[in-house]
């Protein structure tokens, strides 16, 4: 919609506001820019720079907002008032991408800055918002949320592992497929989960590749684990029905 040539000009600030959340990321901006260099048109051009605009403007509402929103939770001055505050504030609707991008911005400067307190509280009210968000999803879309989370293949093939139903025929409710481990009861069927990477695979797909890069091989490598676990369990069956006939 926002790189549509036919665009009515004057309903470019309208799009741009119904694209607000995900417009709050500075790579995207970038992108946008790279685009407005490279075209040839400059009827073109002249859009694309205006998009750059209302691009701007509309970043720089919502991380004022989310300024003010950070400073309200800080004030709270211990850990308890602060986590009452962010909790509140995820209730009432407030907690926002940009937010999540100022509060991302905070950590990596408090890390630089080697303010190991100051790094440690911000990442745990990320931690508490983005636990927020997973409650409210169904298992496989909140699994995949948090696979993509971790920097480390090991880990996440793991992790996959451990939340999947893995029972022959499918039959089994999550209770009974497995005992609690590490990771919480199983409770994620892998048609489910399939179905939630294919989902994502689709949303990335229309990106550009310099954009949607670090995603998109997430993704794939998930997805890749998921067959071989899929894979490894079908071999391990077939096995034991065959030792069993013996």
């Amino acid at each position: 919609k926002l790189f549509s040539r036919h665009m009515d000009p004057s309903k470019l600030k309208d799009a741009v506001d119904d694209y607000v959340n995900f417009l709050t990321d500075e790579g995207f901006l970038k992108y946008v820019a790279q685009r407005a260099q490279d075209e040839g048109d400059e009827q073109r051009k002249a859009q694309l720079g205006e998009l750059i605009g209302h691009i701007q403007n509309a970043m720089k509402e919502r991380l004022e907002r989310a300024r003010d929103r950070l400073r309200y939770i800080l004030e709270g001055g211990d850990l308890q008032e602060m986590q009452k505050r962010l909790k509140k504030s995820i209730n009432g609707g407030e907690i926002d991408s940009a937010f999540m991008v100022l509060l991302a911005y905070n950590i990596e400067e408090a890390s630089k800055a080697g303010q190991d307190t100051a790094k440690n509280v911000l990442t745990h009210l990320q931690t508490i918002i983005l636990q927020a968000v997973d409650e409210t999803l169904p298992p496989a879309i909140r699994l995949l949320r948090m696979l993509l989370r971790l920097d480390c293949d090991g880990a996440r093939k793991e992790m996959l592992r451990s939340k999947l139903v893995l029972t022959p025929d499918g039959s089994k409710t999550a209770a009974q497929a497995g005992t609690e481990n590490d990771y919480g009861v199983p409770d994620v069927d892998p048609s489910e989960m399939l179905d939630a990477i294919r989902d994502v695979e689709q949303e990335i797909s229309g990106l550009d590749e310099q954009y949607a890069g670090d995603m998109a091989a997430r993704v794939a490598s998930i997805k890749a684990d998921l067959q071989s676990i899929m894979m490894e369990e079908a071999d391990s069956f077939i096995k034991g029905i065959q030792e069993g006939g013996k």
